[in-house]
């Protein structure tokens, strides 16, 4: 049964009545079987999914911390309570995605960085990046109207935010996303707007892009 995660052409909707989406798709070779599974997937997933609370810790430390380091005008999500190991301790892809879902809420609102020069092409969902490179380390502001997005978007600033350009070229980003095992199941839309978030951040810090 084809699932795709989105607003389904239905944006006002979907902004209207909030939540997450997942549509399921039914087509002429599926059978009453793939129905039955279906429906026992979506069951089973309030078990697979790793309680609230401890999902919820660390955002909310991270939201107790100072939420936002301001500088020229320009906002910078602090996500100092946040951590890779935290990511990389989740057992299962399930766990993972759900934490990501809960960084993502930590990726603050910047309108004042929405426009074209800072738009990222390639990305299904609209996302915005704004640059500065303070004493020699790069930051990096971000906003997307996808929550998915912005919970990858977290993971990339724990790896590149605050570094200089030297020292995001030691990084070895294709192996850590592929270590934390979540490209097999995010969707294609969702891995391309990964890798055009990473793509420009490696251009906005002089850098290369590492990323297939």
């Amino acid at each position: 049964v084809a699932l795709r995660a989105g607003t389904h052409c239905a944006q006002p909707l979907v902004n209207q009545l909030g939540g997450s989406w997942l549509r399921a798709s039914l087509a002429a070779y599926n059978t009453f079987d793939d129905v039955q599974r279906l429906l026992q997937c979506i069951r089973d997933m309030p078990a697979a999914m790793p309680s609230m609370a401890t999902l919820s810790a660390p955002v909310v430390a991270a939201q107790a911390h100072s939420p936002a380091v301001n500088a020229d005008d320009v906002t910078f999500d602090d996500l100092g309570a946040l951590s890779l190991q935290q990511l990389q301790g989740a057992h299962g892809w399930q766990a993972r995605y759900g934490m990501l879902l809960q960084w993502g809420e930590l990726i603050g609102a910047k309108p004042a960085i929405r426009n074209e020069t800072n738009r990222v092409h390639g990305c299904e969902s609209a996302v915005w990046i704004l640059h500065r490179e303070i004493n020699g380390r790069h930051r990096f502001a971000i906003d997307a109207e996808s929550r998915v997005i912005k919970g990858l978007a977290a993971l990339l600033l724990l790896m590149i935010d605050r570094r200089s350009t030297a020292e995001i070229e030691t990084l070895d980003l294709t192996a850590i996303f592929s270590g934390l095992g979540l490209a097999r199941h995010l969707s294609p839309s969702r891995i391309n707007g990964f890798t055009a978030l990473v793509q420009r951040m490696l251009l906005l810090a002089g850098t290369v892009d590492k990323m297939p």
